[in-house]
Parts: C-alpha cells; sequence; structure tokens
C-alpha cells in the first residue's frame, strides 16, 4: 500500500512467499507459518544458514569457519576459534585491547595479543575509543570513554597523559545535534 509523506512501515515479511517451514533469510533461520514469520533464529558468528538438500522447507544454522581447515587456531571475527577435525571445538572472543593475531603462536596458531603498549613509554594513551594505561609496556587498565566524549592526549613534565574530555558540544548552538555532525 501506499503511504502519506512523512510516514514509515515495516510491512514487507521475510515469509510472504514461503511454505510452511524453515528458510534462511541473510544470516538467520527464519520459520514460517501461514506466509508470516513465526521466529527467527539468528546464527552464530562462525555458523551459516544453509538449507537442507534432502528435506523440503527446511533450514538451520550449521558450521562453517572449520569445515575446510587444518586443525588449530584461526582468527574470526574478532575471536579466536579452534578447529578440529573439520568442527569449531571453542570461541574466543579477543579483549577491547587486544586483535586476533594469524600466527601469534605458530602455523595456525592464533592468539589474542595485546600490543598497545609493546612500544610505549610509562603513561596513558588514547586507543580503542578510550584510555589505555601502559606500564613496563604492558596494558594496566583500560576505560572506554562515553559516546559524548573523546580521548584527547597531552605530554606533560615528561610523561605521557590522556583523558575523556567532553567534546561534543563544542562550537555548537544550543539544542539537538547528531554526534559527528
Amino acid at each position: 500500500g501506499r503511504h502519506g509523506f512523512g510516514s514509515a512501515s515495516c510491512e514487507e515479511d521475510a515469509c510472504d512467499d514461503k511454505a510452511d517451514g524453515f528458510h534462511c533469510k541473510d544470516d538467520s533461520v527464519v520459520q514460517c507459518a501461514g506466509l508470516k514469520t513465526v521466529n527467527v533464529t539468528k546464527c552464530h558468528f562462525y555458523e551459516d544458514c544453509e538449507r537442507d538438500r534432502l528435506q523440503l522447507n527446511m533450514a538451520s544454522c550449521v558450521e562453517d569457519v572449520c569445515k575446510r581447515k587444518a586443525d588449530g587456531m584461526y582468527c574470526e571475527d574478532d575471536h579466536v576459534v579452534e578447529c578440529r577435525g573439520l568442527r569449531t571445538v571453542s570461541a574466543t572472543k579477543c579483549g577491547v585491547t587486544e586483535e586476533c593475531k594469524k600466527h601469534a603462536l605458530g602455523r595456525n596458531m592464533a592468539a589474542c595479543v595485546e600490543d598497545d603498549c609493546r612500544t610505549k613509554a610509562d603513561g596513558s594513551y588514547c586507543k580503542h575509543d578510550g584510555v589505555v594505561e601502559c606500564r613496563g609496556q604492558v596494558s594496566v587498565g583500560f576505560s572506554k570513554c562515553p559516546f559524548y566524549q573523546e580521548c584527547a592526549q597531552h605530554f606533560q613534565a615528561g610523561s605521557h597523559a590522556a583523558a575523556c574530555q567532553e567534546d561534543a558540544c563544542e562550537d555548537k548552538a544550543d539544542g539537538w545535534h547528531c554526534k559527528g555532525d
């Protein structure tokens, strides 16, 4: 149908043209009944939605990440995924100050590695939209800045210092504004 100026509608249903059963929609399994969506299950990051090749109107979340990988540890979507026998046996999310490094511990041996402070003198630094505290070239603390603040870095009295500072309304007239405008 048509809608008037300034209105919005979300009328489309993933099951508009689907028989009763389970179907794939992007990275989710959608259960349909009577041309309506009755349930949606989002697949995990290491899974894909796949139609069953033998059974009509059947789909499910199926492991995908390790399907074609040798045993080992791999980086996938900020996680270290352990593959054994072409199956995912574990997944560990890297911390906010860590990155997944492909061959950190050897061939096919990924690991979450924190390297923000590896080359830094003691002090605090702006990283990951927050303040990382470094001591002895190791991260010893982290605090995320609120959405309306930004991290500002200074060098004072021979040491590195960083802090979250409000800036969202700097140079703005009174009223509501989108951050980033």
